[in-house]
């Protein structure tokens, strides 16, 4: 895990779909800080950065006993079969269904997907949703590429607040391939 100052991250969320770059979102006081035990697995194929990013949350709830690992291979051919969206591999919702079919998480958690093209908006939702939820988000990069988001920090929670300043992430990247 490596944090990333928010200049150098593009997101998707499967949570929140947006793309920010060097986004600051204005607010004010207290610092807060969110960071999950979440396990860093290499992907195995070129289209699994969904699969193993899926694999990483179901692997990272917060309670232990809600913990399931379901390899690669099976969420991604869950996903194939099961498509709803173009390009499944990219699609935030064959993402949260392949979750929600494998490992539903428990109360509070429940993942959403959905576009938003407003950067500000979708990032501050998310944001929010870890702060409730303290459940990882799975987001996109790059326009093409699952990580899963581990850790962050902004000048305050955001649940309490109308607006937030991101200071820098963190995210569990699949890549490099598996050897």
């Amino acid at each position: 895990m490596k944090k990333h100052p928010l200049s150098k991250v593009v997101l998707l969320s499967a949570a929140l779909i947006a793309g920010i770059t060097g986004t600051t979102i204005p607010a004010a006081a207290d610092p807060f800080t969110l960071s999950l035990d979440v396990p860093q697995y290499c992907q195995y194929d070129s289209h699994y950065c969904g699969a193993a990013s899926a694999q990483m949350i179901m692997n990272g709830y917060p309670d232990a006993a809600a913990r399931k690992i379901i390899d690669q291979p099976t969420i991604y051919t869950w996903i194939q079969t099961n498509q709803t969206e173009p390009e499944p591999y990219k699609a935030p919702g064959m993402v949260r269904d392949a979750i929600h079919h494998f490992n539903m998480p428990p109360t509070p958690a429940h993942f959403a997907a959905s576009a938003d093209t407003d950067a500000q908006s979708a990032t501050f939702r998310f944001l929010g949703w870890m702060s409730r939820t303290n459940y990882p988000a799975a987001v996109m990069i790059n326009g093409g590429h699952w990580v899963v988001v581990t850790a962050f920090d902004t000048n305050v929670d955001p649940q309490t607040a109308s607006s937030v300043t991101l200071n820098w992430i963190e995210f569990n990247d699949p890549l490099p391939f598996c050897t």
